[in-house]
């Protein structure tokens, strides 16, 4: 895949799980848990598509940092929703694992090769 390509937030369909495995290339990776708003975190609406995983990073990654997100915890304003996001850099080489319900944006790094 294209370098600053990716997708953008989004849930597997189907409640399925994936394991991608890295040949070439770097992806960077967020992900949250099943019970994140997903508009909150720039996913797809009823009005809307997701963001672009180049927007994601570039504009809202930076904004959920500054709200306190990257750890396990609670908070009244997100309506009592979990507010944890995982971020991985995946190198050639490795496995990365996409739980069942779990919301996950991807961009590549560099030219990538891989296979889900």
């Amino acid at each position: 895949a294209p370098e600053r390509s990716g997708t953008g937030v989004h849930v597997d369909p189907l409640v399925t799980s994936a394991w991608l495995a890295l040949f070439s290339g770097y992806k960077r990776w967020a992900f949250f848990p099943p019970d994140t708003d997903p508009q909150v975190i720039g996913g797809p609406s009823e009005n809307s598509p997701a963001v672009e995983s180049i927007r994601f990073f570039s504009e809202i990654y930076p904004k959920l940092l500054r709200e306190g997100w990257g750890g396990a915890k609670k908070d009244e304003e997100n309506r009592g929703k979990s507010k944890y996001m995982l971020e991985i850099y995946q190198k050639p080489g490795e496995i990365v694992y996409v739980p069942p319900n779990w919301w996950h944006v991807v961009l590549n790094l560099d030219d990538t090769a891989s296979i889900t």
